[in-house]
């Protein structure tokens, strides 16, 4: 795979008037690319919200900016949105706005440095039990610049397994176009294009 690049700089704003906060934003820019596997679209635009040392480029990024800077409590929550193609998605800076979620917010350690690697146990759908155990995950990384799940092979299989159990009924399950829904992973690189979540999906 080979990119043609340039790195911009650019200023971003949040909020209005007196209160706006500010920083400093690089931005990678793709000007060309030569992508392996053709189906796939490559690099997508991505607002980076990962910690500045974890950073390929060396560049800061705006979240440390913006809280370093203004003296916000060193907290963002994301919002990705009420459903698929919906604009309601949103990010606060410096707590979390309690009108997008129900229930309790529960924090959890960090387990490795520099980066939102947290210690899962559990995986249900529906409240149904698919996954137990750390060992079954491993160090999970959550990260809001990717689409995919990544999981251990004994747990990918216990997830296509349970899928193909509860929810045949919806496209791309079961039959021979599962591969676009259930991808494994052997040191190919794959691309999935979805539309929307399949009808019937919980």
């Amino acid at each position: 795979n080979k990119m043609s690049c340039v790195v911009m700089e650019d200023r971003l704003s949040f909020g209005v008037g007196a209160k706006a906060l500010q920083a400093t934003a690089y931005l990678g820019l793709i000007l060309a690319e030569n992508h392996p596997v053709p189906w796939c679209n490559g690099a997508d635009g991505i607002f980076g919200l990962g910690f500045d040392e974890d950073a390929m480029s060396g560049f800061p990024g705006p979240l440390g900016q913006l809280i370093r800077g203004s003296g916000l409590a060193n907290v963002y929550s994301l919002y990705v949105g009420s459903r698929m193609g919906a604009d309601d998605g949103a990010l606060t800076i410096g707590g979390i706005d309690s009108r997008l979620f129900v229930g309790e917010v529960k924090y959890v350690p960090l387990v490795e440095q520099g980066k939102y690697s947290v210690s899962a146990h559990a995986l249900e759908v529906a409240g149904r039990r698919v996954a137990t155990g750390p060992e079954a995950f491993g160090n999970m990384q959550v990260d809001s610049g990717t689409t995919l799940t990544y999981v251990p092979a004994g747990t990918f299989s216990a997830i296509k397994a349970f899928m193909q159990r509860h929810y045949c009924h919806m496209p791309k399950v079961c039959g021979a176009d599962n591969a676009t829904f259930f991808i494994r992973d052997d040191n190919e690189e794959h691309c999935v294009e979805a539309a929307a979540l399949p009808k019937g999906y919980p």
